[in-house]
């Protein structure tokens, strides 16, 4: 059957004419209902003490791996960095910040930062963003903000793949692709971290934090095939917003100089969070835990199938799948950067454009809205609030 989901129609000014696509609407008592219940009204995120001071680095268009910015923790971050294991027909996978800002449109365009209404740089740098921007800022992607099609061939093409190669998605074979674009980032946000569901604030807790280049949120979906054929059973979507930030916490009791894993926080949607048992999730291989991302939002989860979203008594659900093919990103392999160690880390602009959209977001917090303002940094969200200083309007 065919389920329904909170669509709204809104109207689109941007730098070139975007295309909404088509939705259902739903009777106007339950939208209502709905967005009061998408916005959150739950306790606010929780929030860290902090492993101390961010260092000063100087602005630069390149990241280092961790082991070389983060010697004394590098050994610490690896052993628990996450495999994430996600469906290959998901176009968006967690990638460098560095590498969407590589992005081509079909016309040559590229992705810029903008603030009040000037470019400041085009194409945009992780130079480029530093602390010292407004809150205003933002990036604007080459494609169009509900193109999902445009936005993925415009990350390809800045990789390189052909467009024979992206026009004949998802026939074409990109696991290679993504394998060699793929990173996670990390950050040490030492104790005090209070999650529900035990006293954790004694715990080391160690983000890991994904990037994808765009977010949207399966609304009307045929759940009867949706985790067989994610692409035709998902036929529209809402909150659609470029750069998605998304995260999970291992949380480590210290016995001496050693560590014993004894949580996972999946931070999910607003408000949605769940602290799992270290032993109640699966762990590869190596030991490494496994997080499956679900489809169109990335949230985490601990395994596949269709999860009943926590404000709304499961008559909403987020759809973790896993058939056909998965693309699996190895935590013993996939590159990790610390987020203490960019210069960008507490840029205090948007990932992606604000303009057009209607609601704002941060890392997974659908609004209602069609379309959504770019997230925040890392470290300027979620248990981070702290972390940087107050900025500019």
């Amino acid at each position: 059957m065919r389920d329904h989901q909170w669509p709204r129609r809104r109207r689109l000014s941007r730098r070139r004419l975007r295309r909404l696509p088509r939705v259902l609407m739903c009777p106007a008592a339950s939208l209502a209902t709905l967005a009061v219940l998408i916005a959150g009204c739950g306790p606010p995120p929780p929030a860290c003490v902090g492993h101390g001071l961010l260092p000063a680095v100087q602005p630069s268009a390149d990241e280092q791996s961790i082991i070389r910015s983060s010697p004394a923790v590098a050994a610490l971050a690896k052993r628990y960095e996450p495999t994430v294991k996600m469906t290959a027909l998901d176009r968006f996978w967690p990638v460098p910040v560095a590498k969407v800002l590589r992005e081509r449109g079909l016309d040559g365009g590229t992705v810029e930062l903008v603030s009040g209404g000037r470019i400041l740089a085009d194409p945009a740098t992780l130079a480029a963003l530093t602390p010292a921007g407004k809150t205003s800022d933002f990036l604007e992607y080459p494609a169009g903000l509900a193109d999902k099609a445009g936005q993925s061939g415009a990350f390809l093409r800045g990789l390189g793949v052909s467009e024979s190669e992206i026009d004949a998605w998802p026939a074409s074979n990109l696991v290679n692709v993504a394998q060699g674009s793929a990173q996670i980032y990390f950050y040490d946000a030492g104790s005090g971290c209070s999650y529900p569901g035990a006293d954790t604030a004694p715990y080391r807790a160690l983000q890991y934090w994904f990037f994808y280049g765009l977010n949207y949120y399966p609304m009307t979906v045929d759940t009867t095939t949706m985790l067989a054929d994610p692409l035709q059973a998902d036929t529209a979507d809402i909150d659609f917003h470029e750069g998605d930030w998304e995260h999970v916490t291992v949380l480590l009791d210290q016995h001496g100089p050693g560590y014993t894993p004894k949580y996972i926080w999946m931070a999910r949607h607003s408000n949605e969070g769940v602290l799992i048992p270290w032993d109640q999730i699966q762990h590869d291989s190596s030991g490494h835990p496994v997080v499956y991302p679900a489809f169109g939002g990335h949230p985490s989860y601990p395994d596949c199938g269709a999860h009943g979203r926590a404000l709304f008594a499961a008559a909403v659900y987020d759809y973790v799948v896993c058939g056909p093919d998965l693309y699996t990103f190895n935590g013993s392999a996939t590159p990790l950067v610390d987020l203490a160690h960019v210069s960008w880390s507490c840029w205090p602009g948007h990932f992606g454009t604000t303009v057009g959209t209607t609601g704002s977001s941060n890392a997974d917090d659908p609004t209602g809205s069609i379309l959504v303002a770019g997230p925040p940094s890392p470290l300027r969200q979620a248990e981070n609030q702290h972390v940087c200083p107050p900025a500019k309007g």
